[in-house]
């Protein structure tokens, strides 16, 4: 999730609505801050007895706590997204005082979202888990209780670093409700205090939900938590209006944020898996309860959950495109039960395809709407092809400019691999090479990325993509894209990428430009970091694990061999959020005029094919396309 910043750099280009509500928070700030330094800001809470929320029932929870785990968190272990506890707790006592809207993420060398994961409390949600499955154990119901007691009382309402963002709050409600209905031992002051956090928590949210041009996930998650709060104070009119609101929020955003072909308007996996477990999670909440029925979400969280299934790899994996921050919704090893989501059969989501004309043996699923084609052969093989738009308008926050990128993975052995997303802040550098072109596996046109960076979580000029092709032929397939991502340079330049098959083992890569004027045209092709690769002749060898490939150029361009460079960034690889790895790249740059460059990079899984093969079988392919 992206973090807040004191003056929106998407103001000049906001609606008149968005002005307003800009110019109402400032205003509600300059109020609030007077009134907490005069001390005298308190919410009025109302009364929730004990038989009322004994009535209320939890939402059914998944996975499994091991007792390392458990053995961790009691020793003070959380989930901090590789970045020291020191670090943390100095960001927090510098601004525990501060009013939260007056902090600044740049005041600080300490990742904000790393700050924030620990704050998310999810690591009590597990010991809660444990205690479901074995009460009666007052060593961890008294270390739950102790924990969620202190983060109450360390951080004062609406003051510092964790009441920043509404959806950081909105995380936390659900959390406090377990805490209410697992937690025995709570005293009535304690039980007040934990209702009363919740209230203020839900408060503030109503008041910060992200809008305008920045809806996204964490709305999902704030109207989450609008809904199991004001179930919580379901008597009280504030929470009659909570939970309307909460729900409305969900309802819109699903047919918003989830696309007709159950995949991501955000162009985000990891953002995709958080708020498909968001809405499973409060859906569980609303049946066990009776406030809802399932049949207003199934649907689209069916296709949604078919999605992420044709991309999960043998280990139950997905690639990292676009930007992930590892968080969850409920917790590491936990998620919520996803009751209903395989009512609709991934084989519903295939393209069609004349079993009796097929003359490979592979299995194509295709999203268009969202913008990706996998392609999947015997042994394992694993091919997505990123033909998607940048992102969700009109920020495009969490979209990666990865047009006609490619993945290759084999037998859930990452190769060819996205190269992740590492941070969001401290290091702008850093963050504007993860999520650029130069980054993915595809070409970057006179070292500019395919969309312009204006911030962190913000793009102008996106690009659209065009899929031209995507047929299967007489012993091969054929799939074509072309984006206009530089049509914004002084001499537009349009990039075209196929991916030709010729049997389930051996494709060739071809890249051509159309365009005037001179350009430099550096095509990268990004491997895993235990990947090894070893020059021989006009081939490199590549070895991951026990799965091997074969890489080239066809004609007289040739790759180079690049890893961990820092000038210019390259070859770099995050496998989490916080994390960089050093990782090889084959890389060829060229200089000429659009019509005069193209790339052929053939691959070969089995054992390589001569180079003229490979070009006469190329050509053949495309004149049976053209003449298709």
């Amino acid at each position: 999730m992206k973090t807040g910043q004191k003056h929106p750099p998407q103001f000049r280009r906001a609606k008149a609505g968005e002005i307003v509500r800009h110019l109402r928070h400032a205003a509600e700030n300059y109020y609030l801050r007077r009134q907490i330094q005069k001390k005298r800001f308190k919410l009025k809470v109302p009364e929730v007895s004990r038989g009322e929320i004994d009535t209320l029932k939890l939402p059914a929870l998944n996975g499994a706590v091991t007792d390392s785990q458990v053995i961790r968190i009691l020793q003070g272990g959380a989930y901090r997204l590789s970045t020291k506890n020191a670090d943390i707790q100095k960001l927090e006592n510098n601004f525990r005082h501060t009013f939260c809207a007056d902090i600044l993420i740049g005041s600080s060398d300490t990742d904000i979202r790393a700050v924030w994961e620990p704050a998310r409390l999810q690591h009590i949600t597990m010991l809660l888990s444990c205690l479901i499955q074995n009460p009666g154990n007052s060593m961890l119901e008294a270390f739950a209780k102790n924990a969620v007691l202190k983060w109450i009382a360390d951080n004062p309402f609406l003051k510092g670093p964790h009441f920043m963002s509404a959806a950081e709050c909105a995380l936390r409600i659900p959390v406090l409700f377990y805490c209410l209905k697992i937690v025995d031992s709570l005293s009535d002051g304690e039980y007040r205090l934990i209702l009363r956090t919740i209230y203020e928590h839900a408060w503030w949210v109503s008041r910060r939900l992200s809008l305008f041009s920045s809806i996204g996930n964490k709305t999902i998650c704030e109207g989450a938590g609008l809904v199991f709060a004001g179930t919580v104070f379901n008597f009280s009119v504030r929470g009659g209006k909570w939970f309307k609101h909460g729900l409305s929020i969900l309802e819109q955003e699903l047919e918003h944020q989830i696309l007709d072909d159950g995949g991501p308007a955000e162009q985000s996996f990891g953002y995709h898996r958080l708020i498909l477990d968001i809405y499973w999670l409060t859906l569980n909440f609303l049946e066990k309860n009776r406030l809802a029925k399932s049949s207003m979400f199934l649907k689209k969280l069916a296709l949604g959950e078919a999605f992420i299934g044709v991309f999960q790899e043998l280990r139950g994996s997905y690639p990292s495109i676009g930007d992930s921050d590892s968080g969850y919704a409920v917790a590491p090893t936990m998620v919520p039960e996803r009751q209903g989501a395989d009512t609709l059969p991934l084989t519903s989501l295939r393209m069609e395809r004349d079993d009796q004309t097929a003359s490979i043996s592979l299995q194509i699923d295709r999203f268009d709407t969202s913008g990706y084609t996998i392609i999947k052969a015997e042994y394992g093989l694993h091919v997505i092809f990123d033909h998607g738009p940048l992102g969700m308008a009109p920020l495009y926050s969490h979209g990666h400019a990865d047009a006609l990128s490619v993945v290759l993975s084999r037998s859930g052995v990452p190769i060819l691999v996205d190269s992740g997303t590492y941070r969001y802040n401290t290091d702008s550098v850093w963050r504007r090479y993860f999520k650029g072109t130069r980054a993915h596996n595809t070409v970057t046109i006179d070292d500019m990325d395919q969309a312009e960076q204006k911030t962190s979580f913000s793009w102008s000029h996106p690009f659209t993509v065009d899929l031209k092709k995507n047929i299967e032929i007489k012993k091969g397939y054929f799939i074509q894209a072309t984006h206009n991502g530089y049509q914004r340079l002084t001499h537009p330049v349009f990039h075209t990428r196929s991916i030709v098959w010729f049997d389930e083992f051996n494709f060739v890569i071809k890249d051509s430009f159309t365009g005037e004027g001179n350009h430099t045209f550096e095509l990268n092709f990004h491997f895993h970091p235990k990947a090894v690769l070893i020059e021989k002749g006009s081939w490199w060898i590549v070895t991951c694990a026990k799965e091997r490939a074969f890489i080239r150029l066809l004609g007289k361009n040739t790759f180079a061999q690049i890893s961990g460079q820092t000038n210019p960034i390259l070859g770099w690889y995050s496998p989490s959020y916080g994390i960089k790895r050093e990782c090889p790249v084959l890389t060829c740059r060229r200089e000429g005029v659009s019509d005069e460059i193209s790339f052929l990079t053939a691959i070969c899984l089995g054992l390589p094919v001569k180079a003229d093969e490979l070009h006469a079988r190329l050509l053949q392919i495309e004149q049976q396309v053209a003449e298709s």
